[in-house]
């Protein structure tokens, strides 16, 4: 009989094995703190160690002293949501498996039997498959149960309108299919789905083997995939905040395809919305946002209502320099004219004494006298 040590600070977790699975052939022992786990370790020899804990940080105390006390000793993580550094740290560290809580009691059972108990040839133990949501088995977890069972079937993925399937072989990736994309990336896209449902099917079929790599490349491939979208992610805005085009931006540049997707940010769109009406490769398409986010084609709403407030204060600007030229272009022209009517006028005068004759008369005292004399009583 298989013996398995449950370490968890938490004796319901202990409670939940004896309980919900007491009909397996294991034996479930408990140990509260790493002091008792590494002498009943000594004593009794468990087949496997499975830990339990919400941070990863007790994960990762509890994986140190256990190599260093008992190396050869398989063991399984059980844990919370963990981003895929966390992940990855457990895998190499050599953990067996990495499992989310909370997980379905069908489930929960498939992955005990699959990690204790070995198939002999029938489909008895796990002839019914696995059945749940893509919130609680991620696709590497799924490629790992499987590789354990060393069953052959299909695995199928629903992420609302969107689905996919991915094929074993004695517990041997060998095919995937998902729209248009190659086997290898289809797995690599339906590994970042986090949410859907996820139902398996065993059998005996003999398949064409289409991805060559062994399953752990297989999955070093999805975690780069999911370590790209982290990345890119981390450098975009935030998901579900609204994303704007420049207000300048002149769409008549773009191509088409680009276009399209370029007008939907014009009233405001999240990475959210794109995610949930996109079918393909979401990577290449972020990869996309980012290369225009970063050369401020797209930007996010704050810095949208800035640069939208500094176009119409230029605007404004503008106008008003176009107002102020047109008066003082008048202003200009007025005294344009009037300078040159003066200038006439002094060449009319140089005319008149150039043309004045010496007949005209011009005595002006002559006439003086000549009035005086008419006014001047009789």
């Amino acid at each position: 009989m298989n013996t398995i040590l449950i370490l968890s600070p938490e004796q319901a977790h202990f409670d939940m094995f004896t309980a919900h699975y007491g009909h397996l052939p294991i034996h479930f022992s408990w140990a509260r703190n790493l002091d008792q786990a590494v002498k009943y370790i000594d004593l009794e020899k468990p087949t496997s160690v499975f830990l339990l804990a919400s941070h990863i940080e007790s994960l990762a105390e509890w994986i140190e002293t256990l190599k260093n006390n008992s190396p050869d000793i398989p063991f399984v993580c059980f844990s919370g949501a963990l981003d895929w550094v966390d992940r990855e740290m457990l895998w190499k560290s050599g953990a067996r498996d990495v499992i989310r809580l909370p997980l379905g009691r069908k489930e929960m059972e498939f992955i005990l039997r699959s990690i204790t108990i070995k198939p002999k040839g029938s489909e008895t133990d796990v002839s019914k498959g696995i059945r749940g949501s893509l919130a609680d088995f991620g696709v590497i977890d799924l490629i790992r149960t499987f590789e354990t069972s060393g069953r052959s079937g299909t695995l199928y993925l629903i992420n609302g309108a969107q689905n996919g399937q991915i094929e074993f072989d004695k517990g041997k990736v060998v095919n995937a299919e998902y729209l248009s994309c190659d086997p290898l990336e289809a797995v690599t896209v339906m590994s970042a789905w986090g949410q859907g449902q996820v139902y398996s099917r065993f059998d005996k079929h003999k398949r064409r083997r289409k991805i060559m790599l062994e399953n752990a490349q297989v999955i070093l491939e999805c975690r780069n995939y999911q370590k790209m979208r982290a990345e890119m992610l981390r450098k975009l805005p935030p998901a579900n905040k609204k994303i704007f085009t420049a207000p300048n931006l002149a769409f008549e540049e773009f191509g088409p395809n680009d276009r399209e997707w370029l007008q939907k940010f014009s009233n405001g769109y999240s990475l959210d919305q794109a995610q949930a009406e996109f079918s393909g490769n979401l990577n290449f398409l972020l990869k996309k946002f980012l290369f225009w986010y970063e050369h401020h084609w797209l930007m996010d709403e704050e810095t949208y209502h800035l640069q939208q407030a500094k176009l119409l204060a230029e605007k404004r600007r503008s106008i008003f320099r176009r107002i102020m030229g047109r008066i003082f272009s008048s202003k200009k022209e007025a005294n344009e004219e009037v300078l040159a009517v003066s200038e006439e006028l002094e060449e009319d005068d140089v005319l008149l004494e150039a043309v004045k004759k010496p007949y005209h008369f011009n005595r002006l005292e002559l006439l003086a006298s000549f009035r005086q004399a008419l006014e001047e009583p009789k």
